[in-house]
């Protein structure tokens, strides 16, 4: 395809290379660098979340709000 001019270059995604955030406490550090307040490198931090699988995603983000409710927190704006 190349030396035929067609097309173009991707790159390519293989999940068992990448297993992106494997504890709540690096998809926060992660999250938190989106924002700019974090100590992550901004292509780091993309790199993590988007190898980050949907299912441990969600596990996050219900562990996210189980500790909000746990502190009363959950009435409030997001904190990241």
């Amino acid at each position: 395809m190349l030396r035929a001019g067609i097309g173009r270059r991707t790159v390519q995604f293989n999940p068992a290379d990448h297993e992106g955030a494997s504890t709540l406490a690096q998809w926060v550090t992660a999250v938190t660098s989106l924002r700019g307040t974090g100590p992550m490198e901004l292509q780091g931090a993309i790199d993590l979340i988007s190898a980050t699988p949907p299912s441990r995603r969600s596990r996050f983000a219900k562990e996210i709000w189980r500790l909000r409710r746990a502190h009363g927190t959950d009435k409030t704006g997001v904190p990241f």
